[in-house]
Protein backbone atom coordinates (compact mmCIF):
# COMPACT_ATOMS: atom_id res chain seq x y z
CA UNK A 1 0.00 0.00 0.00
CA UNK A 2 0.97 3.17 -0.82
CA UNK A 3 0.38 6.44 1.93
CA UNK A 4 -0.34 10.24 0.40
CA UNK A 5 1.16 13.28 2.25
CA UNK A 6 -1.56 13.38 5.40
CA UNK A 7 -1.55 9.33 6.03
CA UNK A 8 2.29 9.29 6.10
CA UNK A 9 2.26 12.34 8.28
CA UNK A 10 -0.15 10.69 10.40
CA UNK A 11 1.85 7.44 10.86
CA UNK A 12 5.27 9.53 11.28
CA UNK A 13 3.50 11.27 14.11
CA UNK A 14 2.01 8.43 16.08
CA UNK A 15 4.86 6.45 15.95
CA UNK A 16 7.23 9.12 17.40
CA UNK A 17 4.50 9.78 19.63
CA UNK A 18 4.28 6.18 21.14
CA UNK A 19 7.99 5.04 20.21
CA UNK A 20 11.59 5.12 21.41
CA UNK A 21 14.43 5.01 19.07
CA UNK A 22 15.45 1.56 21.64
CA UNK A 23 11.64 0.27 21.10
CA UNK A 24 12.30 0.69 17.36
CA UNK A 25 15.20 -1.19 17.26
CA UNK A 26 13.54 -4.01 18.66
CA UNK A 27 10.42 -4.02 16.69
CA UNK A 28 12.54 -3.96 13.50
CA UNK A 29 14.87 -6.75 14.50
CA UNK A 30 11.68 -8.90 15.69
CA UNK A 31 9.65 -8.18 12.93
CA UNK A 32 11.49 -6.83 9.80
CA UNK A 33 14.62 -9.10 10.63
CA UNK A 34 16.73 -5.92 10.00
CA UNK A 35 18.87 -3.66 11.97
CA UNK A 36 17.33 -0.42 12.67
CA UNK A 37 20.87 2.17 11.85
CA UNK A 38 21.10 -0.15 8.69
CA UNK A 39 17.57 0.78 7.52
CA UNK A 40 16.60 3.75 8.69
CA UNK A 41 19.61 6.37 9.37
CA UNK A 42 19.13 9.57 10.51
CA UNK A 43 19.92 11.78 13.02
CA UNK A 44 17.53 11.94 14.89
CA UNK A 45 14.24 10.16 16.25
CA UNK A 46 12.15 12.17 13.14
CA UNK A 47 14.08 11.33 10.16
CA UNK A 48 14.66 7.63 11.45
CA UNK A 49 11.06 7.76 11.80
CA UNK A 50 10.92 8.87 8.34
CA UNK A 51 13.05 6.91 6.68
CA UNK A 52 11.68 3.57 8.14
CA UNK A 53 8.38 4.36 6.64
CA UNK A 54 9.82 5.40 2.81
CA UNK A 55 11.53 1.34 3.31
CA UNK A 56 8.30 -0.21 4.08
CA UNK A 57 6.46 1.56 1.50
CA UNK A 58 9.29 0.87 -1.26
CA UNK A 59 9.10 -3.06 -0.37
CA UNK A 60 5.10 -2.48 -0.23
CA UNK A 61 5.39 -3.94 3.76
CA UNK A 62 3.81 -1.00 4.78
CA UNK A 63 0.51 -2.96 6.16
CA UNK A 64 2.42 -5.01 7.65
CA UNK A 65 4.43 -2.26 9.48
CA UNK A 66 1.41 -0.55 10.72
CA UNK A 67 -0.12 -3.69 12.10
CA UNK A 68 2.78 -4.19 14.07
CA UNK A 69 3.23 -1.29 15.78
CA UNK A 70 -0.59 -1.04 16.55
CA UNK A 71 -0.68 -4.87 18.24
CA UNK A 72 3.04 -3.34 19.95
CA UNK A 73 0.81 -0.23 21.18
CA UNK A 74 -2.77 -1.45 22.16
CA UNK A 75 -2.90 1.59 24.58
CA UNK A 76 -1.98 4.08 22.34
CA UNK A 77 -4.72 6.60 21.11
CA UNK A 78 -2.40 7.99 17.97
CA UNK A 79 -1.49 4.46 17.22
CA UNK A 80 -4.98 2.54 17.52
CA UNK A 81 -6.37 5.41 14.90
CA UNK A 82 -4.15 4.33 12.45
CA UNK A 83 -6.88 1.76 11.64
CA UNK A 84 -8.87 3.47 9.23
CA UNK A 85 -5.67 3.31 6.63
CA UNK A 86 -5.85 -0.51 6.69
CA UNK A 87 -9.14 -0.03 5.76
CA UNK A 88 -8.89 0.04 2.14
CA UNK A 89 -11.91 0.17 -0.43
CA UNK A 90 -12.53 -3.21 -2.08
CA UNK A 91 -12.67 -3.38 -6.03
CA UNK A 92 -16.62 -3.57 -6.71
CA UNK A 93 -17.51 -5.91 -10.15
CA UNK A 94 -19.27 -3.66 -12.36
CA UNK A 95 -23.19 -3.94 -12.73
CA UNK A 96 -23.73 -5.21 -16.35
CA UNK A 97 -27.43 -4.41 -17.95
CA UNK A 98 -28.95 -7.00 -20.15
CA UNK A 99 -30.37 -4.70 -23.78
CA UNK A 100 -32.27 -7.19 -23.89
CA UNK A 101 -35.72 -6.71 -22.81
CA UNK A 102 -36.85 -9.25 -20.01
CA UNK A 103 -40.08 -11.37 -20.95
CA UNK A 104 -42.44 -14.20 -19.37
CA UNK A 105 -42.82 -17.57 -20.89
CA UNK A 106 -46.21 -18.63 -19.56
CA UNK A 107 -46.14 -22.52 -19.68
CA UNK A 108 -49.14 -25.35 -19.24
CA UNK A 109 -47.90 -27.81 -16.94
CA UNK A 110 -50.73 -30.05 -18.60
CA UNK A 111 -48.51 -29.75 -21.74
CA UNK A 112 -45.17 -30.53 -20.63
CA UNK A 113 -43.33 -33.52 -21.81
CA UNK A 114 -41.31 -34.95 -18.99
CA UNK A 115 -39.35 -36.50 -21.36
CA UNK A 116 -38.32 -33.41 -23.56
CA UNK A 117 -36.27 -30.67 -22.70
CA UNK A 118 -38.95 -28.32 -22.24
CA UNK A 119 -39.56 -29.71 -18.14
CA UNK A 120 -36.10 -28.25 -17.93
CA UNK A 121 -36.46 -25.04 -19.33
CA UNK A 122 -39.60 -24.67 -17.33
CA UNK A 123 -37.83 -25.85 -13.94
CA UNK A 124 -35.14 -22.77 -14.72
CA UNK A 125 -38.13 -20.50 -14.50
CA UNK A 126 -39.59 -21.10 -11.28
CA UNK A 127 -38.84 -19.12 -8.40
CA UNK A 128 -35.56 -20.11 -6.40
CA UNK A 129 -36.84 -19.79 -2.36
CA UNK A 130 -34.83 -17.23 -0.48
CA UNK A 131 -32.65 -18.43 1.98
CA UNK A 132 -33.52 -17.47 5.51
CA UNK A 133 -31.45 -14.75 7.08
CA UNK A 134 -28.20 -15.53 9.40
CA UNK A 135 -28.55 -15.15 13.22
CA UNK A 136 -26.86 -12.31 14.81
CA UNK A 137 -23.35 -13.02 15.80
CA UNK A 138 -22.37 -12.36 19.75
CA UNK A 139 -19.75 -9.20 19.81
CA UNK A 140 -16.32 -10.72 20.45
CA UNK A 141 -14.56 -9.06 23.43
CA UNK A 142 -10.88 -8.40 23.42
CA UNK A 143 -9.24 -9.45 25.81
CA UNK A 144 -6.58 -5.93 26.97
CA UNK A 145 -3.29 -6.65 27.72
CA UNK A 146 -2.09 -6.49 30.75
CA UNK A 147 -0.73 -2.89 31.90
CA UNK A 148 2.82 -3.08 33.67
CA UNK A 149 4.71 -0.81 35.35
CA UNK A 150 8.45 -0.91 35.91
CA UNK A 151 9.88 0.80 38.79
CA UNK A 152 14.12 1.27 38.93
CA UNK A 153 16.79 3.22 39.83
CA UNK A 154 18.76 4.30 36.78
CA UNK A 155 22.22 2.68 38.09
CA UNK A 156 20.37 -0.82 37.28
CA UNK A 157 19.41 0.25 33.99
CA UNK A 158 21.25 -2.69 32.24
CA UNK A 159 19.01 -5.04 34.56
CA UNK A 160 16.03 -3.51 33.21
CA UNK A 161 16.79 -3.71 29.79
CA UNK A 162 17.35 -7.32 30.24
CA UNK A 163 13.95 -7.50 31.87
CA UNK A 164 12.79 -5.60 28.51
CA UNK A 165 13.95 -7.92 26.32
CA UNK A 166 12.35 -10.48 28.59
CA UNK A 167 9.57 -9.29 28.31
CA UNK A 168 9.06 -8.35 24.51
CA UNK A 169 7.58 -11.85 23.06
CA UNK A 170 4.78 -11.15 25.73
CA UNK A 171 4.28 -7.70 24.28
CA UNK A 172 3.93 -8.80 20.90
CA UNK A 173 1.36 -11.38 21.71
CA UNK A 174 -0.71 -8.74 23.47
CA UNK A 175 -0.66 -10.22 26.64
CA UNK A 176 1.09 -7.38 28.44
CA UNK A 177 1.80 -3.69 27.84
CA UNK A 178 5.15 -2.94 29.76
CA UNK A 179 6.03 0.52 30.54
CA UNK A 180 9.34 2.40 32.07
CA UNK A 181 10.33 5.94 31.79
CA UNK A 182 12.60 5.42 28.91
CA UNK A 183 8.88 5.68 26.86
CA UNK A 184 8.29 9.26 27.75
CA UNK A 185 9.62 11.47 24.72
CA UNK A 186 11.68 14.81 24.75
CA UNK A 187 8.85 17.64 25.70
CA UNK A 188 6.73 15.33 27.63
CA UNK A 189 5.38 16.25 31.36
CA UNK A 190 8.05 13.27 33.08
CA UNK A 191 6.32 13.56 36.38
CA UNK A 192 2.38 13.45 34.92
CA UNK A 193 3.41 10.94 32.49
CA UNK A 194 4.49 8.31 35.39
CA UNK A 195 1.74 9.08 37.65
CA UNK A 196 -0.29 8.28 34.90
CA UNK A 197 1.41 5.17 34.23
CA UNK A 198 1.11 4.14 37.87
CA UNK A 199 -2.54 4.98 37.99
CA UNK A 200 -3.30 2.97 35.48
CA UNK A 201 -1.33 -0.51 35.90
CA UNK A 202 -2.51 -3.89 36.82
CA UNK A 203 0.99 -4.88 37.83
CA UNK A 204 4.14 -3.32 39.35
CA UNK A 205 7.65 -4.47 38.85
CA UNK A 206 9.93 -3.34 41.32
CA UNK A 207 13.79 -3.43 40.52
CA UNK A 208 14.98 -3.70 44.07
CA UNK A 209 19.03 -2.81 44.79
CA UNK A 210 20.89 -0.46 46.98
CA UNK A 211 20.35 1.43 44.30
CA UNK A 212 16.70 1.48 44.54
CA UNK A 213 16.30 1.34 48.29
CA UNK A 214 18.58 4.70 48.27
CA UNK A 215 16.40 6.54 45.73
CA UNK A 216 14.39 9.29 47.51
CA UNK A 217 11.92 9.68 44.42
CA UNK A 218 11.21 6.18 44.13
CA UNK A 219 10.73 5.89 48.09
CA UNK A 220 8.91 8.96 48.43
CA UNK A 221 6.63 8.87 44.98
CA UNK A 222 6.45 5.42 43.18
CA UNK A 223 6.39 2.80 45.98
CA UNK A 224 3.48 4.84 48.39
CA UNK A 225 1.39 5.17 45.63
CA UNK A 226 2.23 1.60 43.95
CA UNK A 227 1.17 0.24 47.45
CA UNK A 228 -1.88 2.61 48.06
CA UNK A 229 -3.59 1.00 44.76
CA UNK A 230 -2.36 -2.25 45.78
CA UNK A 231 -4.41 -1.92 48.84
CA UNK A 232 -7.28 -0.29 47.16
CA UNK A 233 -7.60 -1.90 44.05
CA UNK A 234 -6.16 -5.00 44.44
CA UNK A 235 -3.05 -4.03 41.93
CA UNK A 236 -0.37 -7.01 42.19
CA UNK A 237 3.23 -5.66 43.26
CA UNK A 238 6.40 -7.54 42.90
CA UNK A 239 9.71 -7.26 43.86
CA UNK A 240 12.27 -8.57 41.37
CA UNK A 241 15.57 -8.56 43.41
CA UNK A 242 18.25 -7.77 41.25
CA UNK A 243 21.35 -7.40 43.42
CA UNK A 244 22.34 -7.98 47.47
CA UNK A 245 20.72 -5.26 49.56
CA UNK A 246 18.63 -4.90 52.66
CA UNK A 247 15.10 -5.68 51.21
CA UNK A 248 13.40 -7.89 53.58
CA UNK A 249 14.26 -5.54 56.29
CA UNK A 250 12.46 -2.50 54.69
CA UNK A 251 9.09 -2.44 56.38
CA UNK A 252 7.24 -1.91 52.92
CA UNK A 253 8.39 -5.17 51.09
CA UNK A 254 9.27 -7.52 53.45
CA UNK A 255 6.07 -9.20 53.17
CA UNK A 256 5.57 -9.21 49.50
CA UNK A 257 6.06 -12.46 47.46
CA UNK A 258 9.35 -11.46 45.85
CA UNK A 259 10.86 -13.10 42.46
CA UNK A 260 13.41 -15.16 41.95
CA UNK A 261 12.45 -17.77 44.05
CA UNK A 262 13.56 -17.52 47.65
CA UNK A 263 14.57 -13.72 47.01
CA UNK A 264 17.73 -14.92 45.23
CA UNK A 265 19.09 -11.69 43.45
CA UNK A 266 19.01 -11.70 39.51
CA UNK A 267 22.77 -10.78 39.49
CA UNK A 268 24.40 -14.09 41.46
CA UNK A 269 22.95 -16.03 38.90
CA UNK A 270 25.69 -17.21 36.42
CA UNK A 271 25.81 -15.67 33.13
CA UNK A 272 28.37 -18.14 31.30
CA UNK A 273 26.48 -20.95 32.77
CA UNK A 274 23.29 -19.57 31.03
CA UNK A 275 21.55 -19.28 34.94
CA UNK A 276 21.15 -15.98 34.64
CA UNK A 277 18.73 -15.97 31.65
CA UNK A 278 16.84 -18.86 33.36
CA UNK A 279 16.60 -16.73 36.23
CA UNK A 280 14.79 -13.95 33.79
CA UNK A 281 12.83 -16.99 32.38
CA UNK A 282 11.21 -17.85 35.40
CA UNK A 283 10.26 -14.16 36.46
CA UNK A 284 8.73 -14.02 32.95
CA UNK A 285 6.90 -17.04 33.04
CA UNK A 286 5.24 -15.87 36.82
CA UNK A 287 4.42 -12.70 35.22
CA UNK A 288 3.11 -14.34 32.39
CA UNK A 289 0.85 -16.37 34.18
CA UNK A 290 -0.51 -13.69 36.43
CA UNK A 291 -1.53 -11.68 33.26
CA UNK A 292 -3.14 -14.50 31.78
CA UNK A 293 -5.28 -15.32 34.98
CA UNK A 294 -6.61 -12.14 34.94
CA UNK A 295 -7.37 -11.90 31.84
CA UNK A 296 -9.65 -15.01 31.78
CA UNK A 297 -11.15 -13.00 35.15
CA UNK A 298 -12.00 -10.02 32.90
CA UNK A 299 -13.27 -12.17 29.56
Amino acid sequence: MRLDGPQRRQLHEAILDAFSKSDLAALVSFEFNQNLDTIAAGSNLSEIVLSLIEYTENRGITRKLIETVMAERPSSQSIQALSHLLDEPQPTSPQLSDPTPSTTTLVNVNEVNPDSGQFDSFSSQLPTPSQPPMPPQEPKLEKRPLKVFISYAHKDEAFKDELVVMLVSMQRQGIIDAWQDRRIEPGDEWYQAIQKAMNECDLALLLVSKYFLASRFINDEEVPKLLQRRKEVGMRVIPIIISPCMWSSEPVLKDLQALPRDGKAVITFSEETGERDQAWTDIAKAIEKFAKELQSDVA
